[in-house]
């Protein structure tokens, strides 16, 4: 079956359900990616039939944006962690320098400043990568939340159009 162009029942069947009125919650992030595969005014027709579209729309990002939340805030736990014993590693070989009383060879210090210098760029690096993560997080999110807002717009759209008629 080509994705491209979806009829009616090849929608419905994809969603595993009768028809567009029963659209339960769960299905509804699988509606919205399907709209574009679907024929034009196929996508306008459903989206017309799907009771409180807006509302289950809404609850749909809420529900994810709380999922992401959770998330940010565990990853922002466990990165506190490994941060924590970053610092605690540095902490030790700076005492390693700064206690020598001359029982260090110059091997061994730079040894220890090399070591150093590798656990400050992974903690750069960690910071990086946490930084993607929270991009890619969020733009996730806002490609939600505009894509629900642009079919609310087509929903209401559709509505007003028929009303004026």
């Amino acid at each position: 079956m080509s994705n491209e162009n979806m009829n009616e029942k090849q929608v419905l069947e994809k969603l595993g359900i009768d028809n567009f009125r029963q659209m339960p919650k769960d299905k509804i992030s699988t509606f919205t990616s399907s709209l574009s595969e679907m024929a034009p005014e196929v996508a306008k027709k459903a989206l017309e039939q799907v009771p409180n579209f807006v509302d289950l729309s809404k609850q749909v990002i809420v529900s994810l944006k709380d999922s992401l939340n959770s998330l940010m805030e565990h990853n922002s736990e466990s990165e506190a962690h490994v941060y924590e014993g970053y610092k605690r590693v540095l902490k030790a070989q700076e005492n390693r320098l700064n206690q020598d009383d001359g029982d260090l060879t110059e091997e061994e210090k730079n040894s220890i400043i090399q070591e150093m210098t590798k656990i400050v760029n992974k903690m750069s690096d960690k910071d990086t990568e946490q930084k993607t993560f929270n991009t890619r997080v969020w733009g996730t999110l806002a490609t939600v939340g505009l894509t629900a807002a642009a079919l609310v717009a087509i929903v209401l759209g559709g509505k007003n159009k028929g009303k004026g008629s």
